[in-house]
């Protein structure tokens, strides 16, 4: 497998899922599937938490690379999409994904998050790796006060999906 040329079409097909009508961000199908409350940090501090840098195509450079990293995956005729906080690379393949949050308290909404962007992960790249998902919790933008690992299987994960497609689907066409 070239490495930048794969990297290159997963990033095309973020791109392909952005524009497309019959599309799904990660975020409003975890919200269909649960009730996320406000943790009352404010947008000022979620730019800040989430000022991570880095650059996809270093993956194919450098062994074991961290990152944000933007997914995609067609599901049926559906196009699900989403950029995950941090993803783990390891010679070119996704070996964790991390949703971080500033807060310290998670419920369904974050392990949804983590788990459809584990799944999309698993989907874009081939299902040749299924990566561990984590949820860093606390972080103030230096330190975190607890990383969670979140148990999935992309067989559960992709029913709760269509599930949430589903649930989107109708309140669409209301």
């Amino acid at each position: 497998m070239n490495c930048l040329s794969f990297i290159s079409s997963i990033l095309r097909n973020f791109e392909i899922a952005r524009e497309s009508e019959n599309s799904y961000t990660v975020t409003e199908l975890a919200k269909a599937l649960s009730s996320p409350r406000s943790h009352g940090v404010g947008a000022k501090t979620g730019i800040k938490v989430h000022n991570f840098w880095g650059d996809p195509f270093e993956i194919a450079r450098i062994e074991d690379y961290f990152c944000p990293f933007p997914l995609a995956c067609r599901l049926k005729e559906y196009w699900i999409y989403g950029v995950a906080d941090l993803v783990r690379f390891r010679k070119c393949l996704p070996v964790e994904v991390v949703e971080v949050k500033s807060y310290e308290k998670y419920g369904k909404y974050e392990r949804l998050q983590v788990i459809f962007y584990s799944y999309i992960a698993y989907e874009a790249f081939l299902r040749k790796s299924v990566p561990s998902a984590f949820l860093v919790l606390g972080w103030n933008g230096r330190f975190f006060k607890k990383k969670v690992l979140v148990e999935w299987s992309p067989s559960i994960a992709r029913q709760l999906i269509l599930q949430a497609v589903n649930r989107k689907r109708i309140k669409r066409k209301i």
